[in-house]
């Protein structure tokens, strides 16, 4: 069952009209750097298998992962309910002013294969429209807008990313490391997280590889909304990297880490050891 779209964003918009950020307890402010407010939410624990897909929903709500369905921390309730038939392993979302799309990689248990389905809902209907199968992996994707969306993950042991217009799906980057996160620059330009280095990716040029730091990077995001800059997660905490000189760096937080998302002022990170989703302040 698949909750309103509507419903959703009017029950959200009130939920953060009361929210007040920072009243926290100690053990938070002594974990996170970054003095502008915090919240955490909880979800619920996982039966089947590690949680480690984020997206995020307009107007600012955290989309888990979780149990073969789509939970959503904020308002403690289920988007899309747990399904171990045909579990879901990964979604992004995107709203724009005419469209609603909510992608979806998924495990068909009876055919054996991944799914990569597009999903429109209004009210309490749905209709999905399967886009491609892909090889049975773990894999991660991106909707960047309306035309275009990413999809990464490992088919025969080679980390690779492909681009899609929707139609057609075509491989853009390949690498014998393991492809931890992407987040989109633009349309013809990524940035990714590879071993302890973040690399930008782009269509026809060589990747350039613009950080590298002591430990492997989990996961990068881009503060699109800020001016530009690039938020770097390891087993140890989070950074935020203000430009291209390796010494112009703030540390975010200490121990609290995780997959990255940035929507608007905030930095969203799945701290999954936890149960935990931790939305710090950013602007």
């Amino acid at each position: 069952m698949i909750m309103s779209i509507f419903k959703l964003l009017f029950i959200s918009v009130f939920l953060i009209a009361l929210d007040s950020y920072g009243q926290q307890n100690l053990e938070y402010e002594k974990l996170i750097r970054l003095k502008k407010g915090y919240k955490v939410l909880l979800y619920p624990n996982s039966f089947k298998q590690a949680v480690s897909a984020l997206s995020i929903m307009d107007p600012g709500l955290s989309l888990i992962s979780l149990n073969g369905g789509i939970y959503i921390p904020g308002l403690r309730k289920w988007l899309i309910e747990p399904n171990l038939q045909k579990p879901i392993l990964a979604s992004s979302f995107f709203l724009n002013a005419t469209d609603t799309i909510l992608l979806l990689v998924t495990y068909d248990s009876q055919r054996q294969k991944m799914l990569v389905e597009k999903t429109k809902y209004i009210d309490n209907s749905d209709s999905s429209i399967r886009l491609f199968n892909m090889p049975v992996s773990q894999y991660s994707v991106r909707v960047y807008d309306d035309k275009t969306f990413f999809l990464w993950g490992i088919v025969e042991g080679t980390s690779a990313i492909w681009k899609s217009d929707f139609k057609r799906i075509t491989p853009i980057f390949y690498s014998s490391s393991t492809i931890k996160d992407v987040d989109v620059i633009n349309e013809n330009n990524l940035i990714v997280a590879l071993d302890s280095s973040v690399v930008r990716v782009g269509m026809n040029v060589a990747p350039e590889t613009l950080f590298k730091i002591d430990l492997p990077v989990e996961s990068v995001a881009i503060d699109k909304y800020g001016e530009g800059a690039v938020f770097v997660s390891t087993s140890k905490g989070i950074v935020r990297f203000n430009s291209v000189d390796k010494d112009d760096v703030d540390v975010i937080t200490e121990v609290i880490h995780g997959k990255l998302k940035i929507f608007q002022n905030k930095l969203f990170i799945l701290w999954a050891p936890q149960n935990q989703v931790v939305e710090i302040k950013i602007n």
